[in-house]
């Protein structure tokens, strides 16, 4: 139904897109990138853009107020088949995207019977703007959530439309989960 990797880059300009090649070809994959290691401490979000069957684009966007470039980072990211899986009895995980949100809040509906409240993890993944932006959700419950785009503290605070990737997943009370160390 997916996979998930980390990547080592450096933004070594504005505008650097970088691509990540999946392992297999997915007919509509949604994409969500971790946050950035703390190699370097400037204010900074990950934007993906060209999201294809086979790969995508990212670059990290430094907050407007800086200049652009930033030292070598680690990035984990997902990538998931849109649509709602089951993993055995232990876990749902539902994938989607809404096509537009900006600065207002929007809703979106989840369709997975999630037996409680899910984790849910969003990206931005067009780039209709050049404006740096975070995703923030509120609201999760089993039914949906909402979303939003942030740009920084002293902007317009009025964001063009984006698309937004959402991964959304629940683990019933009787999983276990182990750490493996190393």
């Amino acid at each position: 139904i997916g996979e998930a990797g980390l990547v080592t880059f450096t933004q070594d300009a504005v505008d650097q897109w970088h691509t990540v090649s999946f392992v297999r070809t997915y007919q509509d994959p949604i994409v969500v990138m971790g946050p950035p290691s703390f190699n370097g401490n400037q204010p900074s979000t990950i934007r993906v853009r060209n999201v294809q069957t086979n790969k995508f684009e990212f670059q990290l966007d430094e907050w407007a107020y800086l200049d652009g470039t930033h030292i070598s980072e680690n990035i984990g990211y997902v990538v998931i088949e849109k649509g709602i899986h089951q993993l055995g009895s232990w876990a749902t995980i539902e994938a989607g995207a809404v096509p537009a949100v900006s600065n207002d809040w929007v809703s979106a509906t989840l369709s997975a019977s999630f037996t409680g409240t899910p984790v849910v993890v969003a990206q931005c993944v067009s780039a209709n703007e050049d404006e740096p932006v975070a995703t923030r959700l509120r609201s999760i419950s089993a039914s949906g959530f909402q979303v939003q785009l942030q740009e920084e503290k002293g902007s317009d605070t009025n964001h063009t439309d984006e698309a937004v990737h959402w991964i959304a997943m629940s683990v019933t009370s009787s999983a276990r989960i182990r750490r493996r160390d190393g």
